[in-house]
Order: structure tokens, then C-alpha cells, then sequence
């Protein structure tokens, strides 16, 4: 107890960069944790917007399968909602797919 921790010249089985951490300032120590927490809310960031992403993508085979089976069908009530639904999923999808593009 009371021993300093090993400065980052001396020889440890700790790698540099813990080394130096374990003998850092004060001052060291708070422009890491600052480094590491703007780290963590570009993550977040980046990790919102490959959610949005994916989102944008599973719309668009939903409505590409829409498109399809109104193809499918053929005529009548079924074919044209099908249709329908296809082309405002495929709208959604793509403004979906804009936002996640630009965010």
C-alpha cells in the first residue's frame, strides 16, 4: 500500500499503454475518460444509423414481396391492393432509407 504504480519507462508485464495509465495524473486520467465517452456516442451514433439502415432494407424486400405477388396475382381487388401496399412500403423504404443515408 502507498506504492506508486511503475512509470511507463520501467520495465513491467503490463504493455505501454496500461503502464502509462496506471501512472497518468489526474489530469491524464480525465482527458481519457473524456476521449473514451465521446468514443462511445459516436458509436451509439453509428450504431443508430445502421439500425436505420436495416430498417430501410427489410422495408424494401417487404415491398418488393408486395410488388411480387400483385404480380402474381394478376387482376382483381387482391392484385391491386397488394400493389398498393407494395409501392407505399417501396416510398417508405426509400425516405426511411434517405434519412438513414444523411444521419
Amino acid at each position: 500500500a502507498g506504492e506508486r504504480a511503475p512509470t511507463a519507462d520501467q520495465v513491467t508485464p503490463l504493455d505501454r499503454h496500461a503502464a502509462e495509465v496506471l501512472s497518468a495524473t489526474d489530469d491524464v486520467i480525465d482527458e481519457l475518460v473524456a476521449e473514451q465517452n465521446r468514443q462511445i456516442e459516436e458509436a451509439r451514433s453509428l450504431g443508430a444509423r445502421a439500425d436505420r439502415a436495416t430498417l430501410a432494407l427489410s422495408l424494401l424486400a417487404v415491398g418488393a414481396v408486395l410488388l411480387g405477388l400483385a404480380a402474381l396475382i394478376g387482376r382483381g381487388r387482391a392484385a391491386l391492393v397488394s400493389l398498393v401496399a407494395g409501392a407505399v412500403v417501396l416510398a417508405g423504404s426509400a425516405a426511411w432509407g434517405g434519412w438513414a443515408a444523411l444521419g
